[in-house]
């Protein structure tokens, strides 16, 4: 019989089209950073309250 089992430890990629002028709001308020671990930091930064995960991406 067969089973099952993921083949990844992770979830396929996420992909969010955005207008020139949306991407250029997002570049500017990340100041340099990587854009998507901007939008990763927003989203869940109350519950990504660690101050590794921080330090690391915005120092």
């Amino acid at each position: 019989m067969h089973e099952d089992k993921p083949t990844t430890k992770y979830a396929p990629p996420f992909s969010l089209r955005l207008s020139f002028e949306e991407r250029a709001k997002l570049e500017q308020a990340a100041k340099g950073k990587p854009i998507a671990a901007y939008i990763k930091w927003i989203i869940f930064k109350d519950e990504l309250n660690r101050p590794d995960f921080t330090r690391q991406i915005f120092v």
